[in-house]
């Protein structure tokens, strides 16, 4: 028999799973379980990927998480898409940060996009919300809506301008 190839370990029992083996009298090759890898032929064990860039069984290295997911911890498979209202725009993240106000971000984001007119949002929201009637939001990426004036008025949800009131 020649070495464990790359992505197993040598060991001397065959239900050994832990990815630690032994360095003589190795009588089984076993890969690598999820998590650990090994990048060489004839390994005695197998080592534990950084976080940020999980490993699945028989890896023989460790793949960065894409932007817009996240592993947060040492090892783990596969990598986790950021929750809605998040974001992350690296590879290898181990946590996604949460949108500004006035912008918005669906599940599995690599970036935030800015509210349209008359809508605006919170910090780490989903979608935007319009504008309530008697207020407006005349800008792209707003985080709140304003009131209109005296003597204007937003008759419809979702403005982006006050009309002026009718005299009387």
């Amino acid at each position: 028999h020649g070495p464990c190839p790359a992505g197993s370990y040598v060991t001397n029992v065959d239900d050994d799973f832990d990815g630690v083996g032994v360095t003589a009298a190795g009588t089984h090759c076993v890969a690598c379980p999820a998590g650990r890898i090994s990048s060489e032929d004839g390994s005695s064990s197998c080592t534990a990927g950084p976080v940020g860039k999980p490993s699945v069984e028989g890896d023989t290295q460790c793949s960065a998480c894409d932007s817009g997911t996240f592993a947060e911890q040492a090892g783990t498979a596969p990598c986790k898409q950021c929750r809605a209202g998040e974001y992350t725009d690296a590879t290898e993240s181990v946590a996604c940060s949460s949108c500004s106000p006035g912008t918005y971000s669906p599940r599995g984001s690599s970036s935030c996009s800015s509210c349209e007119l008359g809508k605006s949002s919170g910090l780490g929201a989903e979608t935007c919300d319009a504008c309530v009637a008697g207020t407006y939001a005349d800008a792209e990426g707003s985080a709140t809506c304003d009131a209109c004036v005296a003597g204007t008025y937003a008759e419809a949800v979702g403005s982006h301008t006050c009309a002026s009131c009718q005299p009387g």
